[in-house]
């Protein structure tokens, strides 16, 4: 797991709602500089540019520099006032021990300003509970991203996802506002394409139909109210075939 350059671009994108507490979903480590995933320095002064161009005022390296190979300093950098990390195992040193196909302890619920995933979700096994956890664990006013696979990733995890999985279950009637969806193609592991998904026609079926490289599915949305629900989401271009929208 970590953050590597379209993952940086999608934090990048909504760095004024990192703040506060933070959690990541696995501890993520720092892909796109001063690793062993940047032995030539590219991946830096790629990074750097997508610093530049979100107006922030730090670089690539600064988020390394005293650092463990970990990105706590990227998210305090941009503003949080703690990080937290949740994983299954202790191995790379996070904060909370917990298997997220279990809810999570009381004593998380409501507590969190920011949480991201980039790229834990499509390895946990138990996908309803894992959305729960992160929806229970969200403050009202708190803001949920996730990066994740979307196509041509068959093997990488458990799961594929597509955008109405998304724009389902953080749906306005599950309590959300939904801030961004994009699709990410990896054209090497130094260059993206990005493509924002429009909200479709209600009821109507959106498909992505994609080139052989692989494809991330880039999500955020705001927690704009407790719904007190487990909500048994349908797809909603069935629902207008049975009548129900």
């Amino acid at each position: 797991m970590g953050i590597d350059i379209s993952c940086l671009n999608f934090i990048a994108d909504h760095k004024q709602y990192v703040k506060g507490k933070t959690l990541q979903i696995g501890r993520q480590g720092l892909h796109y500089a001063g690793s062993w995933a940047d032995r030539s320095g590219r991946k830096a002064a790629i990074s750097n540019k997508i610093l530049s161009d979100h107006d922030i005022n730090f670089t690539a390296e600064d988020t390394v520099n005293g650092g463990d190979g970990h990105t706590e300093k990227l998210f305090r950098l941009l503003g949080a006032d703690s990080v937290d990390t949740i994983d299954y195992s202790p191995y790379e040193g996070c904060s909370i021990v917990h298997d997220m196909n279990k809810p999570v302890d009381e004593i998380y619920h409501n507590t969190f300003d920011y949480i991201l995933d980039a790229g834990t979700i499509e390895h946990i096994y138990d996908i309803k509970t894992v959305i729960d956890n992160y929806k229970i664990m969200l403050k009202v006013g708190g803001v949920v991203a996730i990066i994740t696979t979307c196509n041509n990733f068959a093997g990488h995890g458990f799961y594929q996802f597509s955008p109405e999985f998304f724009r389902t279950v953080f749906s306005e009637q599950a309590g959300y506002e939904q801030l961004s969806l994009d699709i990410y193609e990896l054209t090497s592991d130094e260059s993206f394409d990005m493509y924002h998904i429009p909200e479709p026609k209600k009821g109507d079926r959106q498909e992505f139909k994609t080139s052989p490289n692989s494809h991330y599915i880039a999500f955020a949305a705001k927690k704009i109210k407790d719904v007190n629900n487990n909500n048994n989401f349908q797809q909603s271009d069935y629902l207008k075939v049975w009548g129900e929208l």
